[in-house]
């Protein structure tokens, strides 16, 4: 499960049986995982988690929570992070006896300052308490390796460590939350050894892709189809992609979604509106064998969204909106894994009129890496450039305490504002922000449910909101999933990036 509904199931089963560690210890974690870390460390006080003293999961959160802190702060103040996240590590390893807790209880010393000699012996006491005999659960053996990978890394002794952390992909090879978090902390390690990370290439989970192209006539002979196909999964393998997101119009669409899912990848699909009415426009006028051929991706997809935005029908706006934010997903993907992101479309590069065209130029804005593969299609001379997205999109902020709405047609003056209400504002102020289409009647509504959801002092976006600061205000703002509102929408929590020197 990905750490959005790790989190959602936890809620769930808390609602049942409210005193379940378990249950605790996964929502707080899953927080943690999807970058709600202030979030997920009032949780783990408010649960009470900081007082259990028997179980080492529990225990080795509270240090994850200060680990994290490092990684986002500097100077003595990562330092004072990194001792106070080896103490909790520490104690989790004196109370347990766990190797998990232990290593990073070393990893996180050394960070912080303790000398090598020191580091050297807590790393070298982990190998010795790091089981030998066969394991029969693969994310056992998963992690035993990379505990041994790390331990040596630590040791100074590399082509060891590698081994060990080749022995760990071979056990687990699909696991990229595991290998994402793992890299991490190896990468720590070499760069305070100023070691070059080269022989960590090799270990980099798959990368994102946002895809689209030209829809196909009839008329396209199967010959061009299958040497279409080729060259699309040649791109897929070239670029290793695991994930791929995008729309299932007929033609382009279609073929890249069954190229992802012959080659394992994991398919997420946006519609610009209805399935049903999708359908309608984008498939079933194309020909029939794309709509059985539409029906076997959407069944196998990992994730479905219908855009329900104000319109009951695709739209060439509507359009446009699904895919950016399938681009902002695409993003948020390969963040979470910490890879690149990428496109892939199927058409003329030299196109400047089609909807794929306005796709095309979109993500090129932002200075990402796209491949273009040509289209045997010749679109249509009565299609017409598309709007720009920015001129479609309306932002609105409500706040606390306050009965009427900000509203904005530019997305970086509505972020200002959120920022200036908070910074100027009472320190408990919430805020939230969601996006719409003009003459969206739920607008106000779903933004007033991120208000009384967020945190005090936090300001909340919904999904749509979020997606599109990924894809165009990634080097300024982040988000992290914060769960869901009383009214069922998913709230993500906005967080500035600190300013580069």
């Amino acid at each position: 499960m990905i750490p959005r509904d790790q989190y959602d199931s936890a809620i769930v089963a808390l609602r049942e049986s409210p005193d379940s560690l378990p249950h605790m210890h996964q929502a707080v974690l899953a927080l943690a995982r999807a970058g709600s870390l202030a979030f997920a460390r009032q949780e783990y006080a408010r649960y009470g988690l900081d007082k259990v003293w028997h179980d080492e999961d529990i225990m080795a959160l509270g240090g994850r929570l200060y680990k994290d802190l490092y990684l986002s702060s500097g100077g003595v103040t990562a330092r004072d992070f990194a001792l106070e996240s080896a103490d909790r590590y520490e104690a989790a390893f004196r109370a347990t006896g766990g190797y998990y807790s232990g290593i990073n209880a070393a990893t996180m010393a050394w960070l912080g300052g303790v000398p090598n000699k020191i580091a050297n012996m807590r790393a070298q006491r982990v190998l010795e308490l790091l089981p030998t005999q066969d394991l029969s659960e693969k994310t056992d053996k998963y992690f035993v390796e990379a505990t041994r990978a790390e331990a040596r890394l630590l040791l100074g002794e590399e082509s060891a460590a590698q081994s060990a952390l080749q022995e760990a992909w071979d056990h687990d090879p699909l696991n990229y939350v595991a290998q994402a978090s793992t890299l991490k902390q190896l990468k720590m390690i070499s760069k305070k050894l100023e070691q070059p990370l080269s022989w960590l290439s090799h270990f980099t989970p798959p990368q994102s892709v946002h895809f689209a192209g030209y829809i196909f006539e009839n008329s396209i002979p199967e010959t061009d189809l299958l040497d279409l196909k080729k060259k699309v999964t040649d791109s897929i393998q070239r670029q290793d992609i695991g994930f791929g997101y995008g729309a299932l119009a007929a033609g382009s669409d279609i073929l890249i979604a069954e190229a992802l899912l012959d080659q394992g990848a994991e398919l997420n699909v946006v519609l610009p509106g209805p399935k049903h009415a999708f359908i309608e426009r984008s498939v079933r006028p194309y020909g029939a064998h794309w709509l059985d051929r539409f029906e076997t991706c959407w069944e196998q997809a990992a994730s479905r969204q219908e855009l329900d935005i104000g319109s009951s029908k695709p739209t060439d706006t509507l359009t446009g909106l699904a895919s950016a934010m399938s681009m902002g997903m695409a993003i948020r993907s390969a963040d979470r894994l910490a890879v690149p992101a990428t496109q892939l479309l199927i058409c003329n590069p030299d196109d400047r009129v089609s909807q794929t065209a306005a796709d095309a130029a979109l993500w090129k804005e932002f200075g990402r890496d796209q491949t273009f593969i040509m289209s045997p299609a010749v679109q249509s001379s009565t299609n017409t450039p598309r709007d720009p997205l920015g001129d479609t999109l309306k932002y609105i902020l409500v706040e606390g305490r306050q009965e009427s709405a900000h509203v904005e047609s530019d997305m970086v003056a509505i972020l200002n504002t959120a920022h200036h209400l908070r910074e100027s504002g009472h320190p408990q102020i919430k805020l939230g922000i969601h996006t719409y289409l003009k003459g969206d009647p739920k607008a106000q509504i779903i933004a007033q449910s991120l208000l009384e959801a967020a945190l005090p002092g936090g300001i909340y976006v919904s999904d749509t909101m979020a997606n599109l600061i990924a894809l165009m205000a990634h080097d300024t703002h982040s988000v992290s999933y914060a769960g869901r509102t009383q009214d069922d929408y998913e709230a993500y929590a906005l967080v500035a990036k600190p300013k580069l020197a």
